[in-house]
């Protein structure tokens, strides 16, 4: 990807301030726009935009990963504008049901100076025992946390059902020096899975603040036949495991209460 070519407009900020698309509503300044650094039409969002690049490079073409363990990439992060630029970058995650979960990471005011390239090798990313298997996009962001997205790059990689290591979150090590901040996220089920399932499936939820948690799970008549979880958790990622071994094949229902939060998901035992 080459970057935008400057459009400086004609020096005369409120005749022609160098704005990318105005005729199409695109009011950020364009990168060799004379209004940036000046105080005027806002910040670097149009530099940001054409001219940052974030890149993942995975050491294995193929990644294919047992649960618990982890797999490596170099991590790129390059500026092609003759600013100093500042921005955040995140990583998220496609799960196999086709679901976005994250941010698993965030870096938060990150400065990369005029034409610099950014290049870490051996960024490690740890996959948690507890993950499924199947396909998984890890999609890493660069822009202005959560909304404004100058560019992206994506890895694929594949959980397998082959027996790892002990790992137990997604914790990312060696990329920009530091290991990551994990965002409070708001309190919610993340998923369930595997579902449909046979005998026993895993329920993930997120609390944003540490607190009483209240799962139960109903049949299709609205009984309550099982109390899985009645105590306090701390803030973060947390799992509960159902063992269904002794119920019927049909649909069943968790009721997830944490707080002023309350969910209800469906699952489908098939024996």
């Amino acid at each position: 990807m080459e970057p935008f070519a400057p459009s400086p407009g004609s020096g005369e900020l409120d005749v022609d301030p160098g704005f990318v698309d105005p005729d199409n509503g695109n009011y950020f300044l364009d990168s060799g726009s004379l209004a940036i650094g000046s105080g005027r039409y806002g910040d670097c969002r149009g530099a940001l935009q054409h001219n940052v690049w974030v890149t993942m490079i995975p050491d294995d073409p193929v990644i294919e990963v047992a649960p618990g363990s982890a797999f490596r990439f170099t991590g790129i992060l390059q500026n092609g504008t003759e600013l100093s630029l500042n921005g955040d970058v995140w990583i998220m995650l496609q799960l196999p049901g086709g679901s976005q979960y994250g941010p698993l990471h965030t870096f938060n005011n990150l400065s990369i100076s005029p034409y610099a390239r950014l290049a870490a090798e051996g960024v490690t990313q740890e996959i948690p025992s507890y993950a499924p298997t199947g396909i998984y996009s890890y999609i890493a962001y660069v822009g202005y946390y959560p909304g404004w997205k100058a560019d992206s790059a994506m890895l694929q990689f594949t959980v397998t059902d082959a027996i790892g290591g002990g790992n137990e979150e997604w914790l990312l090590h060696g990329w920009f020096g530091a290991e990551p901040e994990n965002l409070p996220l708001k309190t919610a089920v993340l998923n369930s899975y595997p579902n449909p399932f046979n005998a026993r499936t895993t329920i993930e939820f997120q609390l944003s603040n540490p607190g009483d948690v209240n799962i139960d799970i109903y049949n299709l008549a609205g009984q309550k036949i099982a109390d899985l979880t009645d105590d306090h958790f701390d803030s973060g990622s947390h799992i509960v495991t159902w063992d269904a071994s002794d119920y019927s094949s049909g649909i069943y229902f968790y009721r997830f209460k944490a707080g002023e939060t309350a969910q209800i998901g469906r699952m489908t035992l098939v024996k």
